[in-house]
């Protein structure tokens, strides 16, 4: 079972991209505030957003947020 928050992934990814918070929001045309707020957990991405995220960090929204697969997974 994955055991870390998406907010952690998140900021695990932008900083192995050797990106600011700052930088991150001007790449994909969110406010800085956004990048912190999803960091530190207070707000869920939009699915745009996700889906924003995932391609600019050249991942997969369920790598980005994988308790998706859990509980979206058609089996």
């Amino acid at each position: 079972m994955y055991d870390k928050k998406p907010r952690h992934k998140f900021k695990e990814l932008r900083l192995a991209k050797g990106k600011t918070q700052r930088e991150v929001a001007i790449d994909i045309g969110v406010t800085e505030t956004t990048i912190r707020y999803l960091e530190n957990g207070y707000v869920n991405p939009s699915v745009e957003l996700l889906f924003k995220l995932a391609s600019y960090f050249e991942t997969t929204v369920y790598d980005l947020w994988p308790d998706l697969a859990g509980e979206y997974c058609i089996v």
